[in-house]
């Protein structure tokens, strides 16, 4: 039944000389079947809460697991069937799912081995280039195995079903100016996320601050690097953006970082028991703050004469993670606050004196 099936296929495709038509239609096929195969997977590895290092998508290994079982199968009617439709078509399926089956097997071992030489490489890089920084961690280089070993297997691929590499590599030559000016903006972030991994002034982990943007860098790939805002948005840049934009790193200080609180105080109050007041609530918030640096002496400095009072800073000093400072200024803000209440001191606000001009 399964046969003559077959035949009737391969009957319209001689017919209309639609041999591309068979590559396509098990090539669908499969990957339909891998696709139904990926998805009960998906729900087995979400039923048992499974994870893996290589991130291989159930998905994947459905197509992989649909694909191996269509080439046995088909060696299998091959050997045992001496049928004339399948000896006949048996060349072209058996091209189409060893063609896709070398695709999904160098893509399957890239990852293996992107996961593998990242890391060495990754710990060479460190070895040799500023080895007092952390460890690289990055994706860029996987990204970029993973890539150059599926190129492989592509050309493999291509090989087996008869399309000479060579003349590929020709056809690719011939569009070169077109293929350049498409993917210029491409190897443009290519180019600059290498510079990024290098000099790493740029880390993952890192707290930036660059145009209207801000938050930790979450991950860097060949093409974006992932920033996490404080409100947990990921922002994807291209990293052509970021090494041609002025940045702030607020992990590439020192052990700790300074933390500028401004604000201003009446023109009525004394100065002198201002300053000794406000050094003594700092050092109040600094010994209740773990993230404060204790060894640190709280320093305030008078700024100018603002519109409504005498303004000023406050800087104190927390470990270098840049979400630190925001505790501390909320501590500083209530005991500010509080004490110059009950030290009868006055903070300015500007206001208002509306006058109406009496005409009668």
């Amino acid at each position: 039944m399964l046969l003559e099936l077959l035949g009737h296929v391969f009957k319209i495709i001689e017919e209309y000389g639609l041999l591309v038509f068979c590559f396509s239609f098990w090539s669908i096929l499969f990957f339909c079947i891998g696709f139904l195969i990926g998805i009960s997977l998906n729900a087995v590895f979400k039923r048992f809460k499974t994870t893996n290092k290589i991130s291989i998508s159930p998905f994947l290994i459905g197509i992989w697991l649909a694909f191996l079982v269509a080439y046995i199968f088909s060696d299998y009617l091959y050997i045992t069937k001496k049928d004339h439709v399948v000896i006949k078509h048996h060349l072209i399926i058996d091209r189409t799912i060893i063609f896709f089956f070398v695709i999904i097997n160098f893509l399957i071992l890239s990852k293996i081995i992107g996961l593998i030489l990242s890391k060495i490489i990754g710990k060479i890089i460190d070895l040799f280039i500023k080895p007092e920084t952390d460890e690289l961690n990055s994706p860029i280089l996987k990204d970029l195995i993973v890539l150059f070993v599926f190129i492989i297997g592509l050309f493999i691929a291509f090989q087996i079903i008869g399309i000479s590499i060579t003349t590929l590599i020709t056809t690719l030559g011939v569009g070169t100016a077109v293929i350049g000016f498409v993917v210029r903006d491409t190897l443009s972030n290519l180019l600059s996320g290498f510079y990024i991994l290098v000099s790493k002034n740029i880390r993952v982990g890192d707290y930036i601050k660059f145009d209207e943007y801000e938050g930790y860098v979450k991950d860097i790939h060949w093409h974006t690097t992932h920033i996490r805002t404080l409100s947990k948005n990921i922002i994807a840049v291209p990293n052509s953006k970021l090494t041609s934009s002025v940045i702030t790193n607020y992990n590439l200080t020192y052990e700790h970082m300074s933390v500028v609180f401004s604000f201003s105080v009446g023109y009525k109050e004394n100065l002198e028991r201002v300053e000794k007041l406000l050094i003594e609530i700092a050092k109040e918030v600094v010994n209740k703050v773990e993230s404060a640096d204790k060894s640190y002496e709280p320093v305030v400095r008078y700024r100018s004469f603002g519109s409504s009072g005498i303004e000023l800073i406050l800087v104190v000093r927390v470990v270098k993670e840049f979400q630190k400072q925001y505790f501390i200024v909320h501590e500083l803000i209530k005991a500010i606050k509080k004490r110059f209440e009950e030290e009868n001191i006055e903070i300015p606000y500007q206001t208002i004196n509306v006058i109406i001009k009496d005409e009668s």
